[in-house]
């Protein structure tokens, strides 16, 4: 994002301690599907700029989503690959696009996703780049990657982050109109997709309704709050929100497990909540019967690799 536009969003959004404050506006004020963002209106006024035309805008999408699909690297027969997608909702907060774009360039680095994952964004820095984070995006990336991995035997992360509501993943998608993602809708564009072992990773307030739908014995699951708490740290002043700091700068950025790194990340927001008096959010996860064999072979995979890589780069004797 150039610096000018990223200065004037700090400016113009204020510090939000907690998903709730936004969430809830959001809710009163929601329509069937989201109309343009007044937000971006502000963001272009304040530099200067029309805001970008919603019809050149959606007309702009199958060929920015052709660009990131067409250049996923292929699976690879009898090798376990880890496909990443990572989608962030609100382009009213600058940190659900700077959490998605730290949690890629950490999956591309630590855990080999590199030509193997791609990002869905909203946000007025990247809408001439990347593909809007809207549902049907999402079911367009979700099919194409489901044709391209081996869907018997490759791993899919995903990765959203937003504000949320009950059964609703927020979707701000600046000057195009757009529904919020529910349980089921990503249900159905994950199932259509044929793509067997998930990883889901849901960073929303309330995003613990969105269990029931989701979790079976080929999934792994983990929301940032339980279906009747909020989430904390979803402010354009910060890089990550509370429970995006805790499980992927932290956890996994010192691990490989995606089952202990919600371990460590729990107890970690547990703590900084009772340190900061704040409701309890009470992340989630659940582990589906089937998965965990899966993740423990992607695992040793992933950390041979890393010690593959480590002798290589030490000097000779």
């Amino acid at each position: 994002m150039p610096d000018s536009l990223g200065s004037f969003m700090r400016q113009w959004r204020p510090a939000l301690g907690a998903c709730l404050i936004v969430g809830s506006i959001l809710l009163a004020a929601a329509a069937p599907a989201r109309a343009a963002s007044p937000f971006w209106d502000a963001i272009f006024s304040g530099l200067g700029h029309a805001k970008p035309d919603p019809d050149r805008v959606l007309a702009q999408q199958p060929n920015l989503i052709k660009g990131a699909t067409d250049g996923l690297e292929p699976q690879r027969p009898g090798v376990t690959d880890l496909y990443f997608v990572g989608l962030a909702g609100d382009s009213s907060e600058g940190v659900f696009r700077r959490e998605v774009e730290s949690v890629t360039k950490l999956f591309d680095a630590r855990f080999g996703t590199k030509g193997r994952s791609l990002t869905l964004v909203n946000s007025p820095g990247t809408i001439a780049t990347l593909p809007l984070a809207t549902p049907y995006n999402l079911r367009r990336v979700l099919a194409r990657v489901g044709g391209v991995m081996d869907r018997e035997e490759d791993v899919l992360f995903l990765f959203l982050t937003s504000h949320g509501a009950p059964d609703e993943f927020w979707i701000d998608a600046g000057p195009v109109e757009a529904d919020p993602l529910s349980s089921g809708d990503l249900k159905e564009m994950l199932n259509d997709s044929g793509i067997k072992w998930r990883v889901l990773v849901i960073s929303a307030c309330y995003s613990g309704s969105f269990i029931n739908e989701l979790w079976d014995a080929h999934t792994l699951l983990i929301t940032a709050a339980r279906d009747d708490r909020t989430s904390f740290g979803c402010s354009s002043e910060r890089d990550w929100t509370y429970f995006g700091e805790a499980y992927f700068d932290h956890a996994l950025r010192n691990g490989l497990s995606f089952v202990s790194a919600f371990d460590q990340a729990e107890k970690a927001i547990a703590q900084r909540e009772k340190d900061e008096d704040l409701t309890p959010s009470f992340p989630q996860m659940r582990i589906g019967r089937l998965i965990g064999p899966k993740l423990a072979e992607l695992e040793r995979r992933i950390r041979g690799m890393q010690q593959a890589a480590s002798r290589v780069a030490q000097p000779a004797p």
